[in-house]
């Protein structure tokens, strides 16, 4: 092979060296004859280490006229065996006698399965696919092989050797394994060989298509990982015999595997896919000849097998009966046809595969063979008519209800002038319909036209119920193909045992409270008991109760609870708004009982602008900022506090006011009020009603992150029918070498032996914990800030109080910590007198930083989304003091006949507000008298990941600790209780392997004890261990964590507490 690529090399002339290739050739100029013993010594290296056995190079001319001496070789032989592979490159140690056998592919796609147990697959042998086919004379066919592995995978880069019988028709037109290589692609006639009787190929080393050398992707062979091909053709009768050994590699068994390839003198002709109306037979015909003569072959078998489903049968003129298969003998004109029957009058779709068995031939020795299989599809045409009816279960008598009927059209014909047609049952009455309907009598008919194939088209029917009793409501389709089909829905009709009167105010004012009372009476003579009660609160109120006298305009739906009221009784509640626009406003009260009955009261309200005087001015608004400290200059990683204050000057309400602060990119915003939302570097507060003398405030948390001079802090306060004011501020922020104050991490010197991470500072843009501040409203005697309270009095029994959920608006974002607004001493300054409806809780209201815009539309649900928060390091306890507030009522028994104004409030009792985000509770040291210095050496903290959850969630709880002291802190031990509401699952500790908490978690699961902490160094904290707990009943759970120390003298208690709702 060596010897035929050197022969190319040759000289023309004296100054040139020219070399041929295939294409032409190219010039080496004289300069370079200096280097033609280089070349040459270069050339043979380069040959010999390709790894040709013997190479015969023509001799060197000693002359100097040329290259090589014309005619004389020199033959060089190298000492590798012929068995080494083309990758193995060549070595000068001694190879082994014997050769491991390669191990496979380990993959288990690769691995063989013995199909035939008369042949089992052993390691060694050679497995061969397929060993017995027929084919027409003409064609090619594909031949695989490989050797298998000690674990039944085909092993790859094996040589193969492939051998046509002598005396057997048929050639060899190609073989080979993978595509190949670099080396075989510079030189192709190295690695897999063909003639037309032999073949050598090198098994694939990963699965892929080979392609030929045509522009056609038809002819590519898609190969298996240790596969080898080769392709045989024949243009006789006969039968090719091909012998697939491997004589050179040393895992062969040495045993032969035969391929018998039967080269068949026959064509057929496959029956096409036919289509006809439904309910009629169709024939399906396969042909049969001789190509060389073009004779029709008869007595072949032609069998015909129905797939996948039973809508039809097969049978033949021979054979009426219904089979799913059958086989049909080709007649004296090649042919073998069958019927194909639908089994019934609609449309359809079957598949029927044919193959094509060539006979047994005694004297060839030549058993029945499947040569050929195609499938064709038989479709039956025709229009299809479904409908289905929906109506509530159960209604109440004398109001209406509504049914949706739909019809479809499943077919593939158009079905034309459709209707629907219905006999109105006893005990309802028409009141409107989508389309409109034709009413004869009792006799309702609704024209839908023509349905194409596979759509459908809606009817909805509003009926008024009269009378008491179940009323079935059936619909019956056709068409003019002669189609029919019906549906029935049926519908209870009941007297509500409930009775529901709101008392409240049907005249108002923009910007009164409005307090209504909701009265629930039993009418029957059986207790009512799972009552749900949902208050929808239309455009322009706002819910308020006494813990939030502002309201959120976000929550439109409060979700109530409910006792069993029992015969005869009444229940009642209470509910607060605020009239926030002018017009029609309305809200109503869904009452869903056990048996699914659902009652609805509407109870609207005319609200009416405030009548401005003849000599009115524009509304003034006064904007001040106000600094949490007199300090004049930041520093860098210090938090401050500003508040962002209006107050309305006017003696008229002012709409959509909106305040905007903006920070420099220096300062960073951490924590903000409720309700604020995000635009870029902006937080902005939106106040859909500002009233005459209201005080509003916008609080934001920042924190400073890079120094400077003359940074600007702007706020802009915009708002209807009044003038924009805008306000600056000049800030100054130093550089130091102070850490962040919110930061817990530990310092770089060694870490505790149970500690191997530290926490991260969550980006600013990501999500943190929020400051769950003492109870602003000490008077309120509400504890969980987390569900709405309602009052309830039942007529003959004692007054009790029942719980309403406030739902939220579900958020794709996950929300950031709540800051809550704390009246300080500059705010005294500043501020006008508020409104008796304000007090001093007028800035009270927090809600999370960034989070979305507050939802426009008019109805969304008040839920409580699942935040995936990263909990950030500890930021050290601040405390908190606020002025005693008087309490106020809000949700007394209201005047039905007059509104209350905004300064004769009555804020009766709390009704609570939602808590969407997670919450976290400041260190709570229950004795703090007793409390020595030497407590501060140990911070701790407690942090929930979800607040609130439902029934059946699991939640996180997070325990930090970090020693603050300038001593060490000795033996810390740590024990966590769970209330009754949770059910503790799971300790955790990030680089903490889970065997050192194994036996901490008590059988009851209500208890944790922690590992004992030996010793805690100075400015050391503790990788926050995370407790998983899952909720098990409603209500307001808590997680206590106890703290000892040797340097404590009293233990540190601090509690968690997490609202659970009751599940949708």
């Amino acid at each position: 092979m060596v010897s035929q690529i050197m022969e190319e090399l040759h000289l023309t002339g004296k100054d040139n060296l020219r070399v041929a290739y295939p294409k032409g050739t190219f010039r080496l100029p004289k300069q370079l004859r200096a280097t033609q013993g280089l070349l040459a010594g270069l050339s043979v290296l380069c040959l010999v280490m390709l790894g040709c056995s013997q190479l015969r190079l023509p001799k060197i001319d000693a002359n100097g006229k040329g290259l090589f001496v014309t005619g004389d070789s020199t033959e060089v032989t190298r000492p590798f065996q012929d068995t080494e592979k083309v990758r193995d490159l060549p070595s000068p140690l001694p190879k082994p006698a014997f050769r491991k056998p390669d191990q496979g592919n380990q993959a288990a796609p690769d691995t063989l399965t013995e199909t035939n147990s008369d042949n089992p697959i052993t390691p060694g042998m050679i497995w061969v696919s397929p060993k017995v086919m027929a084919a027409p004379i003409g064609s090619a066919v594909v031949l695989k092989a490989g050797i298998v592995g000690s674990k039944k995978q085909l092993l790859p880069g094996q040589k193969l050797e492939w051998t046509i019988a002598e005396g057997s028709p048929g050639i060899i037109e190609s073989a080979g394994g993978g595509n190949p290589n670099t080396f075989r692609w510079l030189f192709p006639k190295y690695g897999n060989q063909a003639s037309e009787s032999y073949a050598h190929t090198t098994t694939a080393e990963r699965a892929e298509v080979v392609h030929q050398d045509t522009v056609e992707y038809d002819d590519d062979i898609g190969v298996a990982r240790g596969e080898g091909w080769t392709v045989i053709s024949s243009e006789q009768k006969g039968t090719t015999e091909v012998l697939v050994g491997a004589s050179t590699e040393t895992n062969w068994d040495r045993q032969y595997q035969k391929i018998l390839v039967h080269w068949i003198d026959a064509q057929w002709q496959f029956p096409t896919s036919v289509s006809g109306n439904a309910g009629s037979d169709q024939v399906l015909t396969t042909t049969v000849t001789r190509p060389s003569d073009n004779i029709p072959l008869s007595g072949w078998t032609i069998r015909y097998k129905l797939v996948s489903n039973r809508k039809a049968t097969l049978s033949s003129p021979s054979n009426n009966e219904q089979l799913d298969t059958i086989d049909v003998t080709t007649d004296a004109n090649g042919q073998a046809a069958i019927r194909v029957t639908p089994n019934g009058n609609q449309a359809g779709v079957v598949y029927v595969t044919t193959e094509v068995i060539r006979p047994a031939d005694i004297s060839l020795e030549t058993p029945a063979l499947v040569v050929g299989e195609s499938t064709s599809v038989v479709t039956w045409n025709a229009p299809g008519l479904t409908v289905e009816a929906a109506s509530p279960k159960i209604v109440e008598f004398g109001k209406t209800m509504n049914c949706v009927v739909t019809v479809s059209n499943p077919g593939n014909q158009t079905a034309t002038n459709v209707s629907v047609v219905q006999s109105l049952p006893p005990g309802l009455s028409l009141d409107s319909s989508n389309p409109i309907a034709n009413v004869t009598g009792n006799q309702i008919v609704w024209s839908f036209g023509d349905l194409a194939p596979q759509t459908q088209k809606q009817l909805t029917i509003r009926y008024t119920t009269s009378e008491v009793g179940a009323s079935n409501l059936n619909f019956l389709v056709t068409c003019e193909e002669g189609l029919q089909t019906e549906a029935d829905s049926l519908t209870n009709i009941v007297t509500s045992p409930l009775e529901i009167t709101i008392e409240g105010p049907r005249l108002a004012k923009l910007g009164d409270d409005l307090q209504f009372q909701i009265l629930l009476h039993n009418t029957s003579t059986q207790p009512i008991a799972g009552l749900q009660l949902m208050e929808s609160l239309g455009p322009g109120l706002i819910h308020i109760s006494k813990s939030n006298p502002l309201g959120n305009p976000t929550v439109r739906k409060l979700a109530f609870q409910s006792r069993t009221i029992e015969p005869n009784s009444t229940t009642a509640k209470a509910i607060s708004m605020r009239a926030s626009r002018a017009g029609t406003l309305c809200h109503t009260l869904t009452a869903t009982l056990a048996n699914g009955l659902v009652v609805e009261k509407q109870v609207c309200v005319e609200v009416s602008a405030p009548i401005q005087p003849q000599d009115q001015t524009v509304p003034v608004i006064k904007a001040t900022i106000i600094e949490s400290d007199n300090k004049q200059n930041w520093e860098v990683g210090e938090t401050r506090t500003k508040r962002f204050q209006i107050s309305n000057q006017s003696k008229q309400p002012i709409t959509n006011v909106t305040i905007k602060a903006t920070l420099p990119q220096a300062l960073q915003p951490q924590l903000a009020s409720e309700g604020h939302r995000s635009e870029g570097p902006s937080i902005v507060l939106d106040i859909p009603t500002l009233l005459a003398g209201q005080t509003r405030t916008l609080v934001v948390q920042i924190l400073a992150e890079d120094s400077g001079n003359d940074f600007t802090l702007e706020m802009d306060v915009t708002g209807d029918a009044t003038q924009r004011v805008t306000k600056s501020e000049l800030i100054t922020i130093h550089a130091n070498s102070a850490s962040n104050p919110l930061d817990l991490s530990p310092p770089a010197n060694p870490q505790p032996a149970i500690e191997s991470a530290e926490p991260k500072i969550p980006a600013n843009n990501e999500p943190l914990p929020n400051l769950d501040l003492p109870d602003l409203n000490p008077d309120s005697g509400d504890e969980s800030p987390t569900s709405e309270t309602a009052d309830d009095a039942t007529t003959d029994s004692d007054d009790s109080s029942e719980e309403s959920t406030q739902v939220t608006p579900p958020s794709d974002d996950l929300p950031n910590p709540v800051l809550q607004d704390v009246p300080t001493n500059e705010d005294a300054a500043e501020t006008t007198p508020p409104s008796p409806l304000e007090g001093k809780e007028a800035d009270q209201d927090t809600f999370p930083l960034t989070l979305p815009p507050a939802d426009d539309s008019e109805n969304p649900v008040d839920q409580a989304p699942e935040n995936n928060v990263e909990i950030p390091p500890q930021e050290p306890t601040r405390t908190l003091t606020v002025p005693e507030q008087e309490s106020t009522n809000i949700d007394a028994p209201a005047d039905p006949d007059t509104a209350t104004e905004n300064n004769e409030p009555a804020l009766n009792e709390a009704e609570g507000e939602p808590v969407d985000v997670p919450t976290e509770t400041p260190d709570v040291i229950k004795n703090p008298e007793a409390n020595p210095a030497r407590q501060s050496v140990l911070s701790s903290k407690v942090i929930t990941l979800n607040n609130p959850i439902t029934i059946g969630d699991e939640n996180i709880y997070f325990v930090y600790v970090q020693n603050n002291d300038d001593l060490p802190v000795h033996k810390i031990a740590i024990q966590v209780t769970a209330s009754e509401h949770l059910k503790i699952i799971a300790l955790t500790q990030k680089g903490t392997d889970s065997t050192a908490f194994e036996n901490a978690i008590d059988p009851i699961q209500r208890r944790v004890t922690l590992p004992v902490i030996t010793e805690l160094k100075p400015d050391e904290s503790v990788i926050p261990y995370q407790i998983n707990v899952q909720s098990q009943r409603a209500g307001k759970a808590s997680l206590k964590v106890t703290i000892h120390a040797d340097e404590l003298t009293t233990p540190i208690q601090l509690e968690q507490d997490v609202l659970i709702n009751l599940a949708d």
